[in-house]
């Protein structure tokens, strides 16, 4: 059903983030807002010989391998978030970066091995959550959020969360030889870092939480080229700005993400010219 401003889709009523800048969601948000960018070179080596330039989470082992840090940083979140729920939530839907993936989009051995960690390390209570994971990357926060949408529990949360970490040797040698690493010749590439975060929602309002008025989601669950990325990007945008259209409202607060590549960040700049009833004076 359409959502509008008196009935939201969800309610979310706790969240909680470790990030490359700090050790929760509220301390990332105000070193974010300080102009804090926590980078520094790491034990990564690149082709130069130069140490590769990353932002690593504060509350994590430089030298952690990447699956360990997947569960440390998960676990680190949940743990922050735990004491915000009354009762342990039903189900965990557990967006994975795409290198944890098969040929098929199943979740690897590596996948499987990293999520098992996870699970050993659940707070107390909460043996019996159902983890339902999304290894595709990019996009699996979104497949998660529309998951969590359709099994949303009557009474009581479900965890919507998300975990990545670019301090993998492999990924910093893809990123460096697509010419995207940050460097003192490329000062537009990438600041590889690291989070986790997780957001109970549930179907009932309680003190304090924050309604979801509406979700975009694009048609293609792949953007092979411009045309189709295009596609997905005006699908999901649509269905997001649904209830401001209705409503007549305009927003002067938007938080848009694109990857390093052209395409994408055209395709996000000629979306921006779709949306201009909905853009406050004040964006």
């Amino acid at each position: 059903a359409r959502a509008t401003a008196r009935r939201p889709l969800a309610w979310a009523s706790a969240w909680e983030a470790v990030t490359s800048l700090g050790e929760s969601a509220r301390e990332s948000a105000l070193l974010l807002r300080a102009g804090l960018c926590n980078l520094a070179p790491s034990r990564f080596v690149d082709a130069r010989g130069d140490a590769v330039l990353l932002c690593r989470a504060p509350a994590l082992d430089a030298d952690l391998p990447f699956l360990d840090r997947l569960a440390e940083l998960s676990r680190l979140a949940i743990e922050r978030l735990a004491p915000q729920l009354p009762t342990p939530p039903q189900a965990l839907l557990l967006a994975l970066p795409a290198r944890l993936a098969d040929e098929q989009g199943r979740l690897d051995d590596a996948g499987r091995a990293a999520v098992g960690v996870l699970r050993r390390q659940l707070p107390r209570g909460w043996d019996q959550l159902a983890i339902e994971v999304f290894p595709q990357g990019a996009p699996a926060a979104a497949w998660a959020l529309r998951r969590a949408l359709q099994r949303l529990p009557r009474d009581g949360v479900l965890l919507w969360g998300c975990v990545d970490t670019l301090h993998d040797a492999g990924v910093l040698t893809e990123l460096e030889g697509g010419d995207r690493l940050l460097r003192p010749d490329q000062v537009d590439g990438m600041r590889p870092g690291e989070a986790a975060a997780f957001v109970a929602l549930g179907a009932r309002a309680v003190e304090g939480a924050v309604g979801l008025l509406a979700c975009g989601f694009g048609d293609d669950e792949t953007a092979a080229d411009e045309v189709t990325l295009d596609a997905a990007l005006t699908a999901s945008l649509t269905g997001a700005l649904a209830p401001l259209r209705a409503l007549g409202a305009r927003c002067n607060q938007w938080l848009l993400g694109s990857s390093h590549e052209e395409v994408a960040t055209r395709a996000l700049q000629n979306l921006i010219g779709r949306c201009g009833d909905v853009l406050g004076t004040a964006t």
